[in-house]
């Protein structure tokens, strides 16, 4: 290999191959490997130029060697490469991607923050509030107060913790209803669609450890208590709705998969009562609410009613394939 500043006959001529796999071979290479791993022309745009990085610094460490392969053997291998830079390069962007865009953690005040009071710390590293709290001369109730003020002056305030709890309540009611989906418990009227529970588990997992050990979150740590260290076995769905309805009581679907699992004898009352809370969501799907209605009218026998139901919404509303597909399947054929 040539030092530095001086000519290299074998770099020169291989790096003239490279510039000729780059405008004849490299874009079907990258549409072919786009189709096959998801990825947006825009994207592999951006990525091109990192992927010819890689094989300039192959050119420029093999030179010798790839001057010697046959045209069809240098080719083949730099597609390789060109495969392996970009598993490489979107692993990673996936990896330091946010799970959402989280807002800005910024100090309450702009006054210099609370004192940190003497801690007492565990083996495993976590705070012991008892115990700090009797070194301070404080109660636990004090304790933990001015921890959460002082939290809340680090910028861990309020707003964090609501975007943060409204996240889990997301993936509370995504976890259930693929679990509902995965018993066929319930039998929907939209396209099959393919199911990640363990992506959804991943995912609790990772926002678990957005939460603090305070009193204000209590409530979201219990939902999320079984992702937290070891993987224990989900709970049932409707375990899981009924966290993720207390933690976000304005989002429409944890309600409507709620009612999903009110169809036990004696569950017509709670399951009205969730359809109520739905109905007054800013997000409820009128669609959605519609055919939920109607299924309660036939559980308490007035299935006339909730035909009824159905084709005015279908006449009124917007086409919906779902009103539709409902219409068919509970309309009684002729001499049946």
């Amino acid at each position: 290999m040539a030092a530095a500043g001086e000519e290299d006959p074998d770099r020169d001529s291989v790096l003239r191959m490279l510039d000729q796999f780059e405008r004849r071979l490299l874009p079907g290479v990258l549409r072919r490997i786009g189709a096959w791993k998801g990825l947006p022309p825009s994207r592999l745009t951006e990525l091109r130029d990192d992927v010819l990085q890689e094989l300039r610094v192959d050119c420029l460490t093999d030179a010798r060697a790839l001057r010697a392969m046959a045209p069809r053997e240098r080719h083949a291998r730099w597609m390789q490469r060109t495969e392996r830079a970009l598993y490489r390069l979107v692993r990673h962007e996936r990896r330091c991607r946010p799970i959402a865009e989280e807002p800005a953690s910024t100090p309450a005040s702009t006054a210099p923050p609370l004192p940190l009071p003497p801690l007492v710390y565990l083996h495993n590293g976590r705070a012991n509030v008892l115990e700090s709290a009797r070194a301070a001369g404080l109660g636990r109730r004090s304790m933990r107060a001015q921890l959460d003020r002082l939290a809340g002056e680090l910028g861990w305030g309020r707003d964090q913790r609501r975007f943060w709890q409204r996240r889990a309540a997301e993936g509370l009611i995504g976890l259930a209803a693929d679990l509902l989906r995965t018993a066929d418990a319930v039998r929907e009227l939209d396209a099959p669609r393919v199911l990640h529970l363990d992506r959804r588990r991943d995912r609790l997992q990772r926002i678990a450890r957005r939460f603090p050990v305070q009193p204000a979150t209590l409530a979201v740590r219990c939902a999320l208590q079984p992702w937290v260290r070891r993987r224990q076995p989900d709970p049932p769905p409707r375990c899981l709705l009924r966290h993720a309805t207390a933690l976000a009581p304005e989002l429409a679907a944890g309600w409507l998969w709620r009612f999903e699992t009110l169809d036990r004898p004696g569950d017509e009352a709670e399951a009205a009562q969730a359809l109520r809370r739905a109905g007054r969501c800013a997000d409820v799907e009128r669609s959605g609410l519609v055919l939920a209605r109607a299924r309660l009218l036939e559980r308490r026998g007035q299935r006339r009613r909730g035909l009824a139901m159905l084709q005015r919404a279908r006449a009124r509303r917007d086409p919906d394939l779902r009103l539709q597909r409902a219409l068919v399947i509970a309309t009684p054929r002729p001499g049946a």
